[in-house]
């Protein structure tokens, strides 16, 4: 497989040079290689600021710039582009200094073949590439360390801090630089520090590989803070101690709930173990004390993952600051008992609508908690938002549909309607309620024969039908609903009309058009085979007279004349192929689009297998996508596929191994379908007329076509609803995008 190319700036002043160069790295065969040469330093900085190269070869006896001074500008201004310095004299000194200014590599432009130069440019962009994944996985070391949750530690083995990040610094209360003047046992509570130095021991002396305790640090403040330590040894090559990694969570909070938990369950446990209702508490922050069976099961906690967590975390995060709110109030007023309703949410994501009624109270200690008790009003809300939301959105729905809507009675009187039906009656809808609606709409004394609304009380029935009124001015399509209670009796009719009146226009414009279109395209075809047969008829009598004259006087016409006669026949024949492809292209205009699903793989196969069978010495590999399945015209998208493949066949005729790929991507949103080759290309300024009838490029003479394949290609693919475009460049080959539109 082919590798990806490399970009690559050349900063050559002189030409030969820079010629030699840029033919060595053509013939690698390994790596492909696109070359941007300039002559000055200043070139070369300016197309640095301007584009992206994988590596840049510079000289260093340029116009502008002499010396390493030329690629210590170029470093200095794009640091992570690899540098090659190309030397016209071996200069042992200057090599070491550029290697010293992390240039890549020094050659010597007259020691160096294609092979030599290839290597350095892959060597010098994975050195690079490698020392800026060091640099990178070096910063986010770095940064892990002092952005961690938890504390974490190196420490020498004598006990002493060598480094430590924030988090440790945080729990302990010290700087980084105090934590360093001092060892183990200066921050350690004197009760946890014979413990603490046993392990420290043992680990040092290979007894254990790591431990895992809880202690307590005495905190700058004098305050004493409970963590969990977790260490282990560092050791070198030779199992010999380097440092001890230590890591540290603050447990302190945890260690005051277990204490506060001890006493709620003693206090509580009966009337929590036994209610049928959600209770729990809550200390002064928040925290969940204790929480009975109930308030578990109903959450999808166990009780060990309620107790210790925030209150508030239980709650939906809109209601949280108002909770915070009513629990606050509670604290200022431990007499009062408050009630709300907020939505918790249970482990598994699901909302719960609850109802609690809490109430401050007093501990053993004197200390303030909160008892809640809670009940679980989830379905009740859940069938009064139902309710609401339903008819909220019936009443939004009622007034903003662009269809007349009109509730009626059994006896023709209007008990409600839209925004949309009373703008139309010149009223507001409240001034409509208990008209009669054949007065209000049809400005008639009794019901019209033609309204469905009358056959709908009759049969309990929906019936519709399209009516022209010129009371509402335009034609409608009405329909009628029966609207019946529970038990199945009439209790009105709903009646809908929507103004048909621009789409009946529109039908009867249509309709025109597409005779008027028929006529034109009847006419035209019968125009296109009568000229073809005009233009036929004297073709095929010269055709017959240079075959006739061939076989009678051939053997006495000399090579001239015999020439002439060669290329008047050549001509008809041509003349002929270029009537046959402008009927094609007049028929393939006006042909029927019968859209179905379409395997365009299969159809990309079948063209590919035509051309390989039409000339099996030529070498063209094919790499053609399977699977892309597309809507559209199977005959039409095979007139697509074989123009595209077969061009992409005649333009790499030249090459000694053609190319030739088929393949979907997205482009914008949409796939984009692609016919690519590696054969003559051609200039982007002449993209826009590759489709243009009868157009050729300049340069392609001497490869058959009448310009005509491509524009059957563009109104096939505009057929379709979709767009085609291309990209090419000279000699190095040609892409078709196509689309088909949002079928």
């Amino acid at each position: 497989m082919q590798n990806t190319r490399m970009e690559i700036l050349l900063i050559e002043g002189d030409p030969a040079d820079a010629g030699l160069v840029m033919e060595m790295l053509a013939k690698d065969r390994k790596q492909e290689f696109s070359v941007r040469h300039v002559r000055t330093l200043a070139e070369g900085l300016q197309l640095l600021s301007e584009d992206s190269f994988d590596c840049t070869l510079v000289d260093l006896t340029l116009p502008d710039s002499q010396g390493l001074e030329t690629a210590l500008a170029v470093r200095n201004q794009f640091e992570r582009m690899p540098v090659v310095i190309l030397a016209a004299q071996d200069d042992e000194d200057a090599a070491f200094k550029a290697l010293q200014m992390n240039i890549q590599d020094f050659l010597v432009k007259g020691e160096i073949n294609g092979g030599m130069l290839t290597r350095s440019i892959r060597y010098a962009v994975q050195r690079k590439r490698i020392s800026e994944k060091l640099q990178e996985s070096e910063e986010e070391f770095r940064e892990t360390f002092n952005q961690a949750a938890v504390g974490i530690a190196h420490l020498a083995p004598d006990g002493s801090w060598l480094r430590i990040n924030r988090k440790y610094c945080d729990i302990v209360g010290y700087t980084e630089e105090e934590m360093k003047a001092f060892a183990i046992p200066d921050v350690t509570h004197p009760d946890d520090l014979q413990s603490s130095m046993e392990h420290y021991r043992r680990l040092l002396n290979g007894e254990i590989g790591n431990y895992s305790l809880e202690k307590r640090y005495v905190r700058k403040d004098g305050s004493v803070v409970w963590v969990n330590l977790a260490a282990s040894m560092v050791t070198d090559a030779g199992g010999n101690p380097r440092f001890v990694i230590g890591f540290v969570e603050d447990i302190t909070p945890r260690m005051r709930v277990e204490e506060a938990l001890r006493f709620s369950e003693e206090r509580y446990r009966a009337l929590y173990l036994d209610n049928p209702t959600m209770i729990f508490t809550l200390d002064s922050n928040w925290t969940i004390l204790s929480a009975n069976p109930s308030c578990a099961a109903h959450l999808g906690f166990s009780i060990d993952e309620l107790e210790g967590r925030s209150g508030l975390e239980v709650f939906h995060e809109d209601d949280r600051p108002a909770v915070d709110e009513q629990l606050r109030k509670c604290l200022r007023s431990p007499d009062r008992v408050y009630r709300w309703q907020f939505r918790k949410i249970r482990k598994d994501g699901e909302l719960l609508w609850v109802e609690e009624t809490a109430r401050a109270v007093y501990d053993l200690k004197g200390e303030i908690n909160i008892l809640i008790v809670c009940q679980d009003i989830t379905e009740r809300r859940r069938v009064e938002e139902t309710l609401n939301r339903a008819k909220e959105e019936w009443e939004l729905t009622f007034d903003s549909v662009p269809d007349l809507i009109a509730i009626m009675d059994d006896e023709y009187r209007i008990i409600r309607i839209n925004r949309a039906m009373a703008a139309r009656l010149g009223r507001h809808p409240k001034e409509c309620i208990g008209l009669f609606c054949y007065k209000a709409i049809h400005n008639v004394d009794s019901p019209p024969e033609t309204c469905p609304h009358s056959r709908t009380l009759a049969d309990a029935r929906g019936h519709d039908a399209e009516m022209e009124e010129g009371h509402l001015g335009g034609v409608f399509h009405v329909s009628a609903t029966p609207l019946l209670t529970p038990e199945g009796k009439m209790r009105g009719v709903v009646h809908v009309a929507r103004d048909i009146t621009e789409r009946k226009l529109a039908e009867a414009e249509i309709k025109r058009l597409n005779a008027d279109l028929a006529a034109r395209t009847t006419e035209l075809e019968a125009f296109n085979y009568t000229v073809a047969h005009d233009l036929r008829k004297p073709l095929t009598v010269v055709n017959c007279c240079c075959q006739t004259l061939m076989e009678l006087c051939g053997d006495r016409l000399d090579e001239e004349c015999t020439g002439y006669l060669r290329d008047a026949y050549d001509g008809t024949w041509r003349m002929n192929r270029l009537i046959d492809a402008l009927l094609e292209f007049s028929r393939l205009a006006n042909a029927r689009l019968s859209r179905e699903m379409v395997d365009l793989s299969e159809i990309a196969q079948a063209s590919a297998a035509e051309l390989e069978l039409a000339d099996p010495e030529r070498r063209v590999i094919f790499r053609l996508a399977e699977g892309v399945i597309v809507n559209g015209d199977a005959g039409l998208l095979r007139v697509v596929m074989d123009n595209l493949l077969g061009n992409a066949w005649k333009y790499t005729a030249m090459r000694e191994e053609g190319i030739i790929e088929f393949g979907v991507l997205e482009i914008d949103g949409e796939p984009a379908f692609f016919v690519r080759d590696n054969g003559a290309g051609f200039d982007m300024l002449y993209a826009g007329r590759l489709f243009i009838p009868f157009h050729r490029l300049p340069g392609v003479e001497e490869i058959s076509g009448f310009g005509i394949g491509l524009a059957t290609v563009e109104r096939i693919i505009k057929r379709h609803g979709g767009r085609i475009w291309a990209e090419g460049k000279p000699d190095r080959g040609a892409t078709f995008y196509f689309t088909l539109g949002d079928h």
